[in-house]
């Protein structure tokens, strides 16, 4: 009887190459539907763009619903165009859109693939609530995804495309940014977060934020170089609308209005982020000064650790890090500049040095791409990475 009970037990070896062939069928199924899903273009972005009109079902059944109450409302009319401005977005939007589609489409069989995969290993009870909680969290999954694209994104589109601060600025609503914004809504809003490791805490971090024209949007761009243009032709910037003061060859230690306590608006927005962002009580002090740079904001980022860190720690756990590009040998000029970073996803380190004043204390330069990362996102994805090597205080 025993030996028949080890004729069945599989070898390590052999338990690899089940888990290969597994991941080998949910690969190649998931490259079938993203190809179907492809070919199916108008039927695709017919449903993913519907958000957009005024005859949005939910629009509709809303209307429908205060009719019968003898309720008398209506939507305002209104539709949102879209642009392309990268030769090549709409084809990479086409493509990237197929595969989340068809991994939104295929993730029930996958969770049926893992069950099959682990269920030999359970008993029969652990089966039967594994099942019920795969049911379940599956269930969820798609409530969250159908709330999402029937009540959270249409909502969320119809005021952030129809609002305007002035009816002079016409809002040009970028196709990647569409899509963006729906899939983050839809699907990545139910992918938890990894937990910070609690063995320590990032509580102070002092950040001097660099930020560029492009900030304040494409009419301060344009502004900026009409600054240089005037400045270059008269000798004086006459066009000064979208900053307080002449923003070419000066720099504006003021991003946004002031607060009563002498904080501006955009400071304060990057101490509450922080805070919200890394779940802490970390105590964070922001000076945010605009520059007449067009693209890619930089920061100067201070901050104070519980144990003393080394230089070269610091330096390969960001070379570790995901979404982190290590620029750091000054003795050779080489740093992050915002001329290398435009464009990037990537936020670009280095000036990794000690604090003469402070035993605890590091200094670093980063710089990134505002359009691809929140201004207060770039300082707390370095700080993110102090947890993983040292407390921070």
């Amino acid at each position: 009887m025993a030996n028949n009970q080890n004729d069945n037990l599989m070898t390590f070896g052999e338990h690899l190459e089940v888990f290969r062939r597994m991941l080998f069928r949910i690969i190649a199924i998931t490259i079938c539907l993203t190809v179907i899903i492809f070919c199916l273009k108008d039927t695709t972005f017919h449903l993913l763009l519907a958000p957009c009109d005024n005859h949005f079902v939910t629009f509709h059944l809303l209307e429908e619903a205060f009719e019968r109450l003898e309720i008398e409302f209506r939507f305002e009319p209104y539709s949102i165009r879209l642009i392309n401005t990268e030769l090549s977005s709409q084809f990479m939007t086409h493509v990237s859109t197929s595969v989340y589609l068809a991994l939104l489409l295929v993730s029930p069989y996958i969770v049926i693939e893992l069950y099959r995969y682990i269920a030999p290993a359970l008993y029969v009870d652990e089966r039967r609530y594994s099942v019920l909680l795969a049911i379940a969290i599956y269930l969820l999954f798609i409530l969250g995804v159908l709330m999402s694209y029937f009540v959270l994104f249409p909502f969320a589109l119809r005021f952030l495309g129809t609002y305007q601060v002035a009816a002079s600025v016409v809002n040009q609503i970028n196709l990647d940014s569409y899509i963006s914004t729906f899939v983050t809504l839809t699907l990545m809003m139910v992918v938890v977060l990894k937990p910070i490791d609690d063995l320590s805490h990032i509580k102070k971090i002092h950040i001097s934020s660099y930020q560029s024209a492009s900030g304040a949007g494409a009419a301060a761009m344009a502004e900026l170089q009409q600054q240089y243009k005037e400045l270059v032709e008269t000798g004086e910037a006459k066009t000064i609308n979208k900053f307080p003061h002449q923003l070419a060859y000066n720099v504006i230690p003021q991003i946004d209005k002031m607060t009563p306590n002498d904080y501006t608006k955009e400071e304060m927005k990057m101490y509450n982020e922080t805070r919200k962002i890394m779940h802490s009580d970390v105590r964070t002090s922001a000076t945010c000064v605009r520059v007449s740079s067009l693209r890619s904001h930089s920061e100067s980022v201070w901050f104070e650790t519980e144990k003393p860190l080394s230089v070269e720690e610091i330096r390969k756990a960001l070379e570790a890090a995901p979404g982190v590009t290590v620029k750091d040998d000054p003795q050779n000029y080489v740093y992050p500049m915002p001329l290398e970073s435009a464009g990037k996803d990537d936020v670009y380190v280095g000036r990794i040095r000690k604090d003469l004043a402070d035993d605890n204390g590091n200094t670093l330069w980063l710089t990134g791409d505002q359009i691809r990362k929140g201004a207060a996102l770039n300082a707390v994805q370095i700080a993110e990475y102090l947890i993983k090597v040292g407390n921070v205080k």
